[in-house]
């Protein structure tokens, strides 16, 4: 399937939008494309949904006789009959949904990419950016921040972290699941098989579409952050106090705790994450550990930093929970600890404020005034 995904990558067009040089940035254009795409691939996701359900099902009801059901005898249960000519006919429909839905989600993202300026006819086969866009569209997730001795996933039990991956993988077949349970109880004897089949179209066609719109959220949260964050690094990189400050290995100490205390917040291995810890150990040369816990004091290392070091580790805090363009109930939690024991003054209003601004191609230039050119020296 990948080299399939990668021949149809290569052979999609760059449409010709009008971009501007400041990538991390988004104009009135770039805005009308990237929503468009987005609507038209919500749209589609939908349809194919639709359309799976259908071809599961309305071949069943014409063709009863090419589907029987065999009886299986089961401990306890006792006898069923079991649908397995169905189940069978059922599973090349969902590679067949699966692969459409791929194909859609890698045109929309590399129409995307386009529309942002981060290809372009002579960039787009760079190893690097083909991989970063294929790997959004197909939802592979990058556990490569482990390799920088970051763990996410710190202090959470491994029970925990199966219960939520395996109830994310269920989501559309419990919903429609529930949703025959419902009707069943409601309609009781007129709720007949056909009814309980067709409610999977709504059901399956809203978790496409809301699938795809996550999907293409994405591209957009991790294209312009990784922007962002080169244009923020660019800057940064130039501060000599800031570098001075950062030879010392208790200050290193503190930025590596930052990072992940982002990680944790999160609890996710999110592409902007990596790329922030990447760029910011690589810039200013801080030596890659095999494996970092978060320091139990923290919080006084961070109120007891030098000037620059202390703005530099509060900015990436503040950027690391707008970078996946989320805020979730834990970093709310964290953000008021930050407030409570006085390391952050910004409220949750502002920093969803912030992160809208984010999202919306603005950029967060009053952030960067505030941490990084107003108060931090040069």
């Amino acid at each position: 399937m990948k080299k399939l995904y990668s021949l149809y990558y290569n052979r999609l067009s760059i449409p010709n939008i009008k971009t501007d040089s400041q990538l991390h940035l988004l104009n009135d254009d770039e805005i009308a494309v990237i929503r468009r795409q987005e609507n038209l691939a919500i749209f589609w996701s939908a349809f194919i949904g639709m359309l799976g359900v259908l071809f599961l099902y309305l071949p069943q009801y014409w063709f009863p006789e090419l589907f029987p059901e065999i009886e299986l005898i089961l401990p306890v249960i006792g006898k069923i009959q079991f649908p397995l000519i169905s189940t069978l006919f059922g599973i090349p429909l969902v590679f067949v949904e699966i692969y459409a839905l791929t194909l859609l989600n890698i045109h929309s993202v590399h129409r995307i990419a386009a529309a942002t300026g981060f290809i372009n006819n002579q960039d787009k086969l760079l190893a690097e950016k083909k991989a970063k866009l294929l790997g959004i569209s197909t939802e592979e997730k990058d556990k490569s921040l482990l390799n920088y001795g970051i763990d996410p996933l710190q202090g959470m039990a491994k029970y925990q972290i199966f219960l939520v991956t395996a109830l994310f993988a269920l989501k559309a077949t419990l919903s429609n699941l529930v949703m025959k349970i419902v009707v069943r109880r409601v309609l009781g004897r007129y709720a007949v098989r056909e009814v309980l089949d067709m409610l999977g179209i709504p059901i399956f066609a809203f978790w496409n579409a809301l699938a795809t719109r996550t999907v293409l959220r994405e591209a957009r949260v991790v294209i312009m952050g990784q922007n962002l964050i080169d244009n923020i690094l660019q800057n940064i990189s130039k501060n000599n106090v800031l570098k001075n400050e950062l030879k010392s290995s208790e200050n290193q100490t503190l930025l590596y705790d930052t990072l992940q205390f982002i990680a944790i917040s999160k609890r996710d291995f999110h592409a902007n994450h990596i790329y922030l810890t990447h760029h910011v150990l690589e810039v200013f040369s801080v030596p890659i550990k095999e494996k970092h816990l978060l320091s139990k004091d923290y919080f006084q290392n961070l109120s007891n930093a030098p000037i620059a070091t202390q703005k530099l580790c509060k900015f990436i805090i503040i950027l690391g929970f707008l970078l996946d363009g989320s805020f979730s109930f834990r970093e709310i939690q964290r953000l008021q600890e930050l407030n409570k024991v006085q390391i952050l003054e910004e409220k949750l209003g502002e920093v969803r404020g912030y992160k809208n601004d984010f999202l919306n191609g603005k950029g967060i230039g009053k952030l960067e005034n505030k941490y990084l050119i107003d108060e931090l020296p040069i």
